[in-house]
């Protein structure tokens, strides 16, 4: 139900971000509206999300790390 449309800027990036997250069937309107109401996301939706990243290897040699000061006080 629209009364009246609106046309607003956004960046490349926040173009590209909110694309991403476009589901099948979805308006960019819709996204917008599932973001402001704060929409809980089901944990799945992230499943392998960092497979490929460096983040994630940074963070598993971070655990490590953790894990061998953690056994040597003991």
């Amino acid at each position: 139900m629209y009364i009246c449309m609106k046309t607003i800027t956004i960046s490349d990036d926040v173009y590209e971000k909110l694309k991403r997250m476009k589901r099948p069937g979805e308006s960019f309107s819709d996204v917008l509206r599932r973001l402001l109401n704060g929409e809980k996301v089901p944990l799945t939706e992230f499943y392998g999300k960092l497979r490929d990243s460096k983040s994630l290897e940074e963070l598993f040699k971070s655990h490590l790390e953790s894990r061998k000061k953690a056994e040597m006080r003991f």
